[in-house]
């Protein structure tokens, strides 16, 4: 009976050792990882824990996921650091061209009025130069606002604004191709499209090497699909994140919306971007626009009699 029992000691305290050093210690030094991982320390996982094989896989699963954060992170601070810098390349654009064109402009004018002045009758050739100088003015301050803020997709909603972005963007040859029952969208769903049709077009001219793209655009009663497609040298998608941060910011865009969007792309077969949003109609009366500044809906007859 002594010697079952102490058999049985013995058994026991070789299972407490084996789980000590096999389970509980190797847990423990899981569980002191996982606690660096949330001061910030995302290599802390690197360390191996010994102990039985669930252990290890385990900690081969956290440490996946945190390089998966951490690849993440670095593409959001690219990102970000691109975003910066492309704002602050976009004012610098906007300055300049105000200063070498609206304000010189307007310093023309002035001084064709001031010459004008000097005239004891009204010069009419002055204050034609004066007129001349003031259209072309108006102009140049309706193309920085349209890069800004595009009018067209205020006032006349989501197609016309991408025919009048693919008109632009000559001798590209932009096909726009839209299917169902168009309508105006909701104000954030025809933002999202349209900024991340320009900057997917703008990308195709900057480096695609493209001759043409095919914009589809499908309206669906709860739903739009929008297929950006090129013919171009095309990309490795898994590249996105390593400088291509114009791709990012549409799949921020798009994700926002609780939306989806698929890239496909190989070298040297163009590049294919779907994006798949969920979109309400827009409220408004569909005989109505949006004023461009407010954003106020107006009837007809308070846009100049008509609607156009």
């Amino acid at each position: 009976m002594d010697l079952v029992y102490l058999t049985v000691i013995g058994l026991l305290s070789v299972a407490i050792i084996v789980l000590w050093y096999r389970v509980y210690r190797p847990l423990r030094r899981l569980a002191a990882l996982a606690q660096r991982i949330t001061v910030g320390d995302l290599t802390a996982l690197t360390t191996e824990c010994g102990g039985v094989a669930e252990i290890e896989s385990l900690r081969r699963s956290m440490l996946a996921m945190t390089e998966h954060v951490n690849r993440s992170l670095d593409q959001m601070r690219g990102y970000t650091d691109a975003l910066i810098a492309g704002q602050e390349a976009e004012r610098i654009r906007i300055a300049r061209e105000l200063h070498d064109d609206t304000v010189q402009t307007l310093i023309g004018i002035g001084q064709s009025l001031d010459l004008a002045l000097t005239y004891p009758e009204p010069s009419a050739s002055l204050l034609i130069t004066a007129r001349d100088s003031a259209r072309t003015a108006a102009t140049h301050l309706r193309h920085l606002i349209g890069d800004l803020r595009p009018p067209a997709l205020e006032e006349l909603g989501l197609m016309s604004a991408l025919q009048m972005l693919g008109e632009r963007l000559r001798p590209l040859q932009v096909n726009l191709k839209p299917t169902g029952n168009i309508r105006r969208l909701d104000p954030r769903c025809e933002l999202a499209l349209f900024r991340s049709a320009q900057e997917a077009l703008g990308n195709v001219a900057r480096h695609a090497a493209a001759t043409q793209v095919t914009i589809t655009v499908a309206y669906q009663e709860q739903r739009i699909q929008m297929i950006i497609q090129d013919d171009g040298r095309g990309f490795q998608p898994d590249q996105v994140g390593r400088g291509h941060y114009g791709l990012i910011g549409i799949r921020e865009r798009v994700e926002q919306l609780h939306g989806q969007i698929t890239i496909d792309s190989a070298r040297g077969r163009g590049t294919r971007i779907t994006i798949d949003l969920p979109c309400e109609p827009n409220a408004a009366p569909q005989d109505t626009v949006r004023d461009v500044v407010c954003s106020m809906t107006l009837a007809p007859h308070q846009v100049y009699g008509s609607v156009e």
